[in-house]
């Protein structure tokens, strides 16, 4: 990982500026996130896929933008519960106006989802894996990541500030997850991008669930104890 010496654009005015102004579509920004988010899917494991229908997991799209990669897997998951999350509140409030069937939420994630998933949007963090880590505080399952990897050094975008050249940049272990999933794709024939990404899946271990579903446990026990002693048991009815 390569972190790029310079400043971070990658703030709301920015971005807001960006939407506002129809600049990131004139860029193509939409057909990208199109491209995108059906790559991952013609990549993600079979056995992912099919957790995620049968168990109909919910979905947050983060880093959303106009919400192109939600609606998609919406379509693909049509029985899980997906929201788009971005930090512009243009964003948001443009993705709403394009799919209003489906639900954008402007800010940070902040609520537990089975799936997060995060398109292009890591290599814009100058302290990605701090926010990996902020991420995973919410992810119940799966966390899905798509970023451009080994960036040109003359071709850098510049509101990337961070590259991503090793499969180490993303670790096998990471909070209580395990990489599941690590895989290089050559995308230079889809006139998105000039060379590769790298698309990354961990899985919530199975013990740190189970010790999370005990704990839940645990406290719902507490409370309904407090309440027993609070309201005291019901009287029997005398005969």
């Amino acid at each position: 990982m390569i972190k790029v010496d310079k400043n971070n654009p990658n703030k709301v005015d920015y971005w807001n500026l960006r939407y506002q102004s129809k600049n990131w579509e004139e860029m193509k920004g939409k057909l990208q996130t199109e491209y995108w988010a059906n790559l991952i899917l013609e990549n993600l494991p079979e056995d992912v896929v099919s957790n995620i229908k049968e168990e109909k997991l919910s979905i947050a799209d983060v880093g959303c933008a106009l919400g192109q990669l939600t609606s998609i897997f919406a379509k693909k998951f049509p029985k899980s519960n997906i929201d788009g999350i971005d930090f512009s509140d243009v964003a948001a409030r443009m993705a709403t106006e394009l799919y209003p069937s489906l639900d954008f939420i402007e800010g940070k994630l902040n609520d537990n989802y089975d799936c997060v998933v995060v398109s292009n949007v890591l290599e814009h963090d100058d302290d990605y894996m701090q926010t990996i880590k902020e991420h995973l505080k919410f992810v119940d399952k799966y966390y899905i990541v798509l970023s451009p990897f080994n960036e040109s050094a003359e071709k850098i975008v510049s509101e990337h500030v961070v590259v991503f050249d090793s499969q180490n940049d993303f670790p096998e272990e990471i909070d209580g997850f395990n990489r599941i999933f690590i895989k290089e794709i050559d995308v230079r024939s889809s006139g998105f991008w000039h060379g590769d990404m790298i698309l990354v899946i961990y899985e919530k271990k199975v013990e740190e669930k189970i010790e999370e579903e005990i704990k839940i446990k645990v406290e719902e026990e507490v409370k309904q104890e407090v309440t027993k002693k609070k309201f005291g048991r019901p009287k029997k009815t005398k005969k």
